[in-house]
């Protein structure tokens, strides 16, 4: 491990011997709690040497290539995936992983449980089912661009209402796609009642820095999945969204009273000062302290 603690030569959770050489690198990291205490293992790597030897993983593999070229044998033939495909392996499928090319490859995969995936499915379709992917190396560049953004967010800013709902968004999608025999539940009458009641919600717990998915979708009655969907067709936007534009107007009205950003960003919900800063210029055209200086008295 080197001294930020972030890179690691060996990934066993993921059960993947990962090589030494200076030129390959890799970081392995983990989700929150995505549903029932679960969480998801996820790989960002860069491979150019290291050859995976044949292995099978009890979880489903769900990962997309950003450069290079990486082969794959499965199911009898080796498969070629490049940037815009999604590899999309069932538990036990028997793989290894190699560059194409002395150029190597780059890739960002997870491996979420056979229960969690079915879990999912069930609030996608109503439904209880196992799903099963029948093509492992699809080309489906929008989809890949939805779960390089889900896991490059959850690596860099961590487990939150934001990053939970773009991987949910990017499971889903892939699900949705590529699945055999999946098709979506499609949610019926109270959406505008539910989306008024998920509002209210989300403007009581706006400056509470601990408000998860899972338990406005418990209060509502609908799944996480549906919540989202249904938020975002009769709001515009998606529940994170919608709450982060409630912390920026609290934080304003903190702000016009004088008070320090530090400290309005401790009471309205946001990590830290530098947190708020960066949100509230992109929404607001300024940063805290000078929208401060401009209207406070």
């Amino acid at each position: 491990m080197r001294e930020d603690g972030r890179r690691e030569e060996v990934s066993k959770a993921a059960g993947h011997p990962i090589g030494s050489r200076v030129r390959d690198d890799a970081h392995f990291f983990t989700s929150g709690h995505v549903a029932g205490g679960e969480r998801v293992d996820c790989l960002s790597a860069t491979f150019r040497t290291h050859r995976y030897a044949m292995h099978a993983h009890e979880t489903f593999v769900i990962g997309a290539i950003t450069s290079g070229r990486g082969t794959l044998w499965l199911q009898g033939a080796r498969h070629l995936a490049a940037p815009g495909d999604l590899t999309l392996l069932n538990p036990e499928d028997l793989h290894d992983g190699v560059p194409h090319d002395a150029k190597g490859y780059s890739y960002r995969v997870t491996y979420p449980s056979a229960s969690l995936v079915r879990s999912l499915t069930a609030e996608i379709t109503g439904r209880e089912t196992q799903p099963y992917f029948q093509c492992r190396v699809v080309k489906d560049p929008a989809a890949a661009n939805r779960l390089v953004a889900a896991h490059r967010a959850l690596e860099t800013s961590g487990w939150s209402l934001a990053t939970e709902e773009s991987l949910l968004l990017a499971y889903a999608c892939c699900l949705e796609r590529h699945a055999k025999g999946f098709s979506p539940e499609i949610p019926r009458g109270r959406e505008q009642r539910r989306v008024a009641r998920i509002k209210s919600l989300l403007n009581e717990r706006a400056t509470s820095s601990d408000v998860s998915l899972a338990d406005i979708a418990d209060e509502v009655g609908v799944s996480r999945y549906h919540l989202i969907r249904m938020f975002h067709s009769e709001a515009g936007t998606t529940p994170h969204a919608y709450l982060i534009g409630r912390r920026i107007e609290a934080a304003k009205c903190r702000l016009r009273q004088g008070e320090a950003p530090v400290r309005v960003a401790a009471t309205t919900g946001f990590a830290d000062q530098a947190h708020l800063t960066r949100v509230f210029k992109a929404r607001v055209g300024v940063t805290p302290g000078a929208y401060r200086n401009g209207v406070s008295k």
